[in-house]
């Protein structure tokens, strides 16, 4: 209960999730100019918060000074001299008032602008990053691993956080040394030198750290994120691990991937050590030199107690804090080399955009209109001059071996990848030109994968059109003969029918089961083009016949686009375009095309006499 309490309180902070990304902005593909976007939308809490770490390290960085007077004060009574137990009370009352005081309330107010605003910011900063992700293209989503890209947007803005954390610890430890500097100034000329030389020694030690160990880090950085990818990799298709046996196969990619991610992190650890050589060194010979400056100086008179308390006191300080600067830098390094790793990964060129003047595409008449199209993967040409009519209303079947390039054509169309010459058009607009929600929003796609998201039957279906009603979701669900099997689902949480979840990319349905989830998403829609990409390949016979007469009612008026290499189930199309290596070969209905007696005619060959269709190049 107490919990439940705690997720319904909203915190003020969290109106900075509403901030979206601006449309059509690009995100800046330089580090800093990367960081500061983000940072520069919460400029106002930040410059109070670092303003405040001015204020309170000035009064943090009067401790030694303290220290030292109040020595100074005791020693009166050491001696035997008068005790001066007015300015010792003014003294301990300034120390407690600025220092203990003081310094703790506006370091106080620093955490609560923390607590106030940098979850939310960090939510802001994960909200953007998504809605970038979106405007990549198919093709990005396919180069990579999936889980690697989720692991930059949860993971990156952390290290912003840290980021400007740090920016606070390294305030903390330079106004230490600004303020040394200040004091031993009155001291002599000996202390400053001695400092400066300690801050150049040290600087050096960073220097070389950042240098050596920054690239290191980033190496480190990138083999961990291949390890990552490889295990979501594994546990994703932990189906096929197990049915082809290969535990043993799996755990010795790991394995490779874990020893490489290993030797990086074992070099960079290695010159970590040496730059704690480094600095062990500098601060040996500071703190030496400090203490034989205060020995000769108590001497020859120039230095009393307060002054061997201060200068001793600052030194001890900036030793400590110099080690902290050094991991500090290290690790600022390091968090620097995983933004910029995410940078490098995620603000790429977007490869399909709409154009600044596009307009929303207006369907009058669904007709589809290819001319002289041209597309080709790299190394790989698909498309060289392609011409296709299809007439609004018109069920068109394409058919022809593997790698014909009818996936390509409808992934064209969908404007999943831009052609590379020609155009296609959709009711005479050229879908270049048209933004592509408004494009995809005309087309429903049944695709082959029949994917579906880890949420429930109701969502899943209803991504088809989001403000449709439950009865709207039941009737697309029956007219996919899929009501019958949702109302008996039930799920670990004891959610049932429609509310049951579906797990991740609905494994917990069968292959029928998912694709008449995702014939029910496209009824769902409504639109005026249907795209059919092996619709009903993981159907019973018993259940394709079901589905096809569902078919019939759904495509009636539309203009159809299906896929198929079980050809008996395009037999009822108005046309059939027979495609091979991106050409097409023949067109015309199921009856002439056998008259023909070319390739479609040795496809329905081969499927009658038990074959697949992939086998008729051969």
């Amino acid at each position: 209960m107490y919990a439940q309490n705690l997720r319904q309180k909203i915190s003020p902070g969290l109106e900075l999730v509403d901030r979206a990304l601006p449309c059509g902005i690009k995100l800046p593909s330089t580090l800093w100019a990367f960081v500061w976007f983000f940072v520069r939308q919460v400029k106002m809490p930040v410059f109070v918060f670092f303003g405040c770490g001015v204020l309170a390290n000035i009064l943090l960085s009067l401790e030694p000074w303290y220290f030292g007077q109040i020595a100074d004060r005791l020693s009166y009574f050491v001696v035997g001299t008068d005790f001066p137990v007015r300015s010792l009370v003014l003294l301990g009352l300034g120390y407690i008032v600025f220092v203990q005081i003081a310094a703790r309330v506006i370091f106080s107010f620093m955490g609560y602008l923390t607590a106030h605003y940098m979850m939310p910011f960090l939510m802001m900063i994960r909200r953007q990053l998504g809605q970038y992700m979106f405007g990549h293209s198919y093709r990005y989503f396919q180069d990579d691993y999936v889980g690697r890209l989720a692991g930059k947007v949860m993971e990156m803005p952390d290290s912003i956080r840290l980021i400007i954390l740090n920016f606070g610890h390294l305030q903390y430890c330079l106004m230490q040394i600004a303020m040394a500097l200040f004091f031993y100034a009155f001291l002599g000329v000996d202390y400053v030198l001695l400092l400066l030389a300690y801050v150049v020694g040290s600087t050096w030690v960073v220097w070389w750290s950042v240098r050596y160990v920054g690239p290191a880090s980033y190496l480190a950085v990138e083999d961990m994120n291949v390890v990552r990818g490889r295990y979501i990799d594994c546990l994703s298709n932990m189906f096929l691990v197990k049915v082809f046996a290969r535990r043993t196969q799996e755990d010795a990619l790991l394995r490779g991937s874990l020893y490489q991610a290993g030797t990086t992190a074992q070099v960079k650890n290695k010159l970590v050590w040496r730059q704690e050589i480094f600095q062990h060194i500098c601060n040996a010979l500071f703190q030496t030199g400090l203490l034989m400056l205060v020995i000769f100086g108590y001497r020859n008179g120039s230095v009393v107690l307060s002054d061997i308390v201060m200068v001793l006191t600052f030194g001890v300080i900036i030793t400590s804090n110099s080690w902290w600067l050094t991991q500090l830098l290290m690790e600022f390094s390091q968090l620097l080399e995983e933004v910029r790793n995410s940078v490098d990964t995620i603000v790429q060129n977007f490869e399909v955009t709409d154009k600044e003047d596009a307009s929303v595409l207006q369907v009058q008449s669904a007709d589809i209109s290819i001319s002289n199209l041209t597309f080709s993967y790299p190394g790989r040409p698909v498309f060289d001059g392609l011409s296709l009519e299809i007439k609004a209303g018109e069920k068109v079947g394409l058919v022809g071996p593997s790698g014909a390039g009818k996936s390509t054509l409808v992934q064209l169309l969908l404007r999943l990848y831009d052609v590379q010459g020609g155009e296609a058009k959709i009711s005479g607009q050229n879908i270049a030109g048209v933004t592509q929600d408004s494009l995809r929003e005309a087309i429903a796609v049944i695709p082959q994968s029949s994917d579906l998201l880890h949420r429930s039957i109701l969502e899943n279906i209803r991504f088809g059109s989001e403000t449709s009603s439950l009865e709207d979701v039941e009737r697309a669900a029956k007219l996919a003969h899929a009501d019958e099997f949702i109302l008996g689902l039930v799920d670990k949480d004891g959610r049932r029918g429609y509310d049951a979840e579906v797990g991740e990319r609905g494994v917990k349905l069968s292959g029928g089961q998912r694709q008449r989830i995702a014939l029910a998403r496209a009824i769902l829609k409504d639109a005026p083009i249907l795209i059919l990409d092996e619709a009903t390949s993981a159907l019973d016979s018993e259940s394709e016949k079901l589905i096809e007469e569902s078919l019939k009612t759904v495509m009636d008026g539309r203009t159809v686009l299906a896929i198929a290499h079980r050809l008996s189930t395009l037999q009822s199309m108005d046309r059939l375009i027979v495609m091979d290596q991106g050409r097409i070969v023949e067109q015309g209905s199921h009856t002439d095309l056998l008259a023909q007696n070319g390739l479609y005619a040795r496809l329905w060959a081969l499927q009658t006499a038990g074959f697949i269709g992939d086998g008729a190049k051969h």
